[in-house]
């Protein structure tokens, strides 16, 4: 996932929003576990660590790696890291695999 630090993205600070951040892992983490998984999932808890701001103008990408999957709950952790590398964002999410109703 990726976005450019823009103004529909940005903070008051002019650097990318706290909440955009977190929508980026959420998504990096969801679509993680869709690749692997075709059941639909829900976040129980994202934990984000904020740790450099993303300057205005800059692209920014969330990736994830999935850290248990031996349940049904899954612990994914997720880091957003700038175009020069720099590390913007780290956090641990936990997520639950949805059961189907297949009934037709």
């Amino acid at each position: 996932m990726k976005t450019v630090v823009s103004d529909k993205v940005k903070n008051i600070n002019n650097t990318l929003h706290g909440g955009a951040i977190v929508s980026l892992m959420d998504v990096a983490i969801s679509s993680t576990l869709r690749s692997i998984h075709p059941e639909p999932v829900t976040t129980v808890s994202l934990t984000t660590n904020f740790i450099n701001p993303a300057e205005f103008g800059k692209t920014v990408y969330a990736s994830a790696s999935i850290v248990d999957s031996k349940s049904r709950i899954r612990y994914v952790n997720s880091r957003v890291l700038d175009e020069d590398g720099k590390v913007i964002a780290d956090g641990m999410g936990v997520f639950s695999l949805l059961k189907t109703n297949n009934k037709t």
